[in-house]
């Protein structure tokens, strides 16, 4: 996978401040509410960047099925940032996205299989590479 990877976009209908209110609804187990306070650790919004924190709160979101937290708890186990670096542990996440629909998912997880099966010489089902004999 590309390490080059950002965390998934922020935009003003995404973002919302840090404040009590909202870890509130995030220890309430709400999984957007989880998210943002992930994102906020992550980018230093409203409290000091702390990509553990970060990687702690994209997880609750994440298992709770969000999947902007599902990706971005990928992007941290593919980089390292708040947890050792898994490939394995990314490409989960990732799927987990990509099979919801995210995009930026669905991007990388195609592109590494690709990648991966092109190494090993394997491409399942691929139209650029199969060939009927």
């Amino acid at each position: 996978m590309n390490a080059a990877v950002r965390f998934h976009p922020l935009n003003s209908a995404d973002s919302e401040p840090y404040s009590p209110d909202l870890v509130a609804r995030a220890d309430r187990g709400e999984p957007r509410a989880q998210f943002m306070v992930g994102v906020c650790y992550a980018h230093g919004l409203g409290v000091a960047q702390d990509a553990h924190q970060a990687a702690i709160w994209y997880r609750k979101a994440a298992e709770h099925g969000h999947a902007g937290a599902q990706f971005n708890l990928g992007i941290c186990y593919m980089n390292g940032a708040g947890v050792d670096e898994d490939e394995e542990e990314a490409c989960l996440w990732i799927r987990k996205a990509a099979g919801q629909g995210l995009p930026e998912a669905r991007q990388i997880f195609s592109e590494t299989e690709t990648s991966r099966a092109r190494s090993s010489g394997i491409v399942r089902g691929s139209p650029a590479v199969w060939r009927p004999h």
